[in-house]
C-alpha cells in the first residue's frame, strides 16, 4: 500500500536543494516527483519518494542536516486545514489532541500519540515506512516540524 503526504511536506525544500549546490529539480525528478509538487502544497504525493528525495538530497549535498534546514521557517499554515483546526483550539492540550487525531490527513505515514504520566506528556511520532531505507532527514523534518508546532502554541 502507497503511504501519501501533503506535498506541503517539500516546504522549503528548493530553497535547501539550492543553498547546498543541488539542482531541486532534477533532484525531483530522480525521486519520481513531479515539480508540480512544490508548487501545490495540496497534492498527495508518495512518502516512500520523499523519504528518496530527502536522503539522496542529504547525501549528494553533503548536509548532514538538510531535513532540519527544510523545518526552518514553517509555520501553522504550512499544515493547511490540521494547521487551522489546532490553532482553534483553546489549549495546547487540545490542540496536541488535534493532531494526533488528524493527523493522517496531512500524512498517512504519521502516527502520533500522547502519554500522560505523573503530570509529564510525552509526545510520540513514528514514521510509519514500509520499504526500509534510512530515515534520518524525514525523522528529523517530522521532529522539528513538531518543536516549531509546539513553540508556537
Amino acid at each position: 500500500m502507497t503511504r501519501l503526504v501533503r506535498a506541503a511536506c517539500l516546504t522549503n525544500y528548493v530553497e535547501v536543494a539550492r543553498a547546498t549546490g543541488l539542482d531541486p529539480w532534477r533532484m525531483l525528478t530522480q525521486a519520481g516527483l513531479n515539480r508540480t509538487c512544490v508548487e501545490n502544497p495540496e497534492l498527495r504525493i508518495s512518502v516512500e519518494s520523499v523519504r528518496q528525495l530527502l536522503e539522496a538530497s542529504a547525501a549528494l549535498s553533503g548536509e548532514e542536516a538538510f531535513g532540519l534546514r527544510m523545518a526552518e521557517g514553517r509555520r501553522l499554515s504550512n499544515l493547511g486545514a490540521l494547521g487551522l483546526l489546532s490553532r482553534e483550539e483553546p489549549t495546547l492540550r487540545r490542540a496536541l489532541a488535534s493532531f494526533s487525531h488528524f493527523g493522517r490527513m496531512h500524512n498517512e505515514s504519521l502516527q502520533q500519540r500522547i502519554e500522560e504520566a505523573h503530570g509529564i506528556a510525552t509526545i510520540h511520532e513514528e514514521l510509519l515506512l514500509g520499504r526500509g531505507g534510512p530515515v534520518r532527514q524525514a525523522t528529523e523534518l517530522v521532529v522539528a516540524v513538531a518543536m516549531r508546532l509546539l513553540r508556537v502554541f
